[in-house]
């Protein structure tokens, strides 16, 4: 929905408690318990907030600026499950890095499994590289 410039009304929970707030650079309307008035008091904040044209503009140009990357948030997702699993999350680009030196120090058939079917192991930086 921020994508095309639409406010939200959301439930403070989760993901959406960090995504969707309220206030000048505001990009939705948030309710914290879930109750009947809670949700009505919402939408009447947004209805308000509709009524005032200029105000309302803006919040929907704070919507567009406040879509997420869906990259850049499964990648938090995977160092958070690398973390959990107590495990090191490498990203793409330090692999690509890493992987592009050690083409350039080994001939590219290195790079094919040996006659044995094993593969060649990973170099030290390869290991630790950041994450």
């Amino acid at each position: 929905y921020f994508l095309g410039g639409t406010p939200v009304i959301a439930f403070k929970t989760g993901g959406l408690r960090d995504t969707v707030f309220e206030g000048p650079q505001g990009n939705g309307f948030t309710f914290e318990a879930h109750t009947h008035r809670d949700f009505v008091d919402a939408i009447n904040r947004a209805i308000k907030k509709f009524e005032k044209e200029d105000e309302y503009k803006f919040m929907r140009q704070c919507a567009v600026k406040s879509t997420l990357d869906m990259e850049s948030v499964a990648q938090a997702w995977a160092r958070e499950f690398a973390r959990l699993r107590k495990c090191i999350w490498v990203g793409p680009k330090a692999v690509r890095t890493e992987l592009a030196k050690l083409k350039a120090e080994n001939p590219f058939e290195a790079w094919e499994p040996q006659s044995s079917g094993t593969v060649p192991e990973l170099s030290d930086s390869m290991q630790s590289a950041d994450l």
